[in-house]
C-alpha cells in the first residue's frame, strides 16, 4: 500500500508542477485567458475529482507495514 500511496503522491506532484509551469508559460506568452478557459473544462475537473477520491480512499485504508512492531 505504501507504493500505491507514493505513486499517487508522485502523480499528483507531477500534475501540479506541470500545470503551474504551463500557467506561467501561458502568462508570459500573453495567453492566460485562453489557457484558463482550456483548463476549466470537464475532463480536467473529472481528473481532479478522481484524484481527490483516490486520495480520500487511501486515507481510510490502513497501512499494514506500518502496524508491525
Amino acid at each position: 500500500m505504501t507504493k500505491v500511496r507514493l505513486l499517487v503522491a508522485g502523480v499528483t506532484t507531477l500534475l501540479l508542477a506541470s500545470g503551474y509551469i504551463a500557467s506561467q508559460v501561458a502568462y508570459l506568452n500573453g495567453s492566460a485567458p485562453e489557457y484558463a478557459a482550456r483548463v476549466d473544462s470537464p475532463p480536467v475537473v473529472m481528473l481532479s475529482l478522481v484524484l481527490f477520491l483516490t486520495m480520500l480512499a487511501l486515507f481510510f485504508i490502513p497501512d499494514r507495514e506500518e502496524s508491525k512492531p
